[in-house]
């Protein structure tokens, strides 16, 4: 057995076919390798990475909003319901919806193209009263995509209910 410096091995008896193989091999490897990093760093797969962190936050937000319309609920059952009460029920609202706030803008911060998350969180914050946060990131998707149908439909019934 024989060792070149090409990291292949020559055994006599199985000739130049054997040499190919094991040339080809390695060879074959680093492509793969390559295209694999090539893909997770910014192409193919790290699209699909998006994709399903923005789903788990679509997730996340009609679980957070269940909650919310849960308190909502429960507050008009009571139509006495005295200033602080409504004050103490703000908070609540707040506190459920921070976290999600945070993970929103944080997508956004890593993803700042992603005009589809832009109008989700829009519509998000629109749901949980703020208006006018939400036409804010409502405008940043608009620069980016002024032709997306949920947003202009976003923005209309906002303009509408506004005045």
């Amino acid at each position: 057995m024989k060792t070149n410096g090409s990291f292949t091995w020559f055994i006599s008896s199985c000739g130049k076919r054997f040499r190919l193989k094991m040339l080809a091999a390695p060879a074959l490897i680093a492509l793969l390798l390559l295209l694999l990093e090539i893909g997770w760093r910014g192409g193919y797969w790290s699209s699909y990475r998006n994709e399903w962190r923005f789903h788990d936050l679509l997730e996340q937000q009609q679980s957070v909003l269940n909650e919310v319309n849960g308190l909502w609920k429960q507050a008009n059952l009571y139509p006495s319901t005295s200033e602080k009460q409504w004050r103490e029920l703000q908070r609540r609202v707040e506190e459920k919806v921070a976290p999600l706030r945070w993970d929103y803008e944080a997508y956004l911060r890593k993803n700042p193209l992603d005009y589809r998350a832009m109008t989700t969180y829009g519509a998000f914050l629109e749901d949980i009263g703020h208006g006018n946060e939400a036409m804010v990131w409502w405008s940043f998707a608009y620069n980016l995509a002024p032709h997306y149908p949920s947003l202009l439909n976003n923005m209309a019934g906002a303009c509408a209910r506004t005045g």
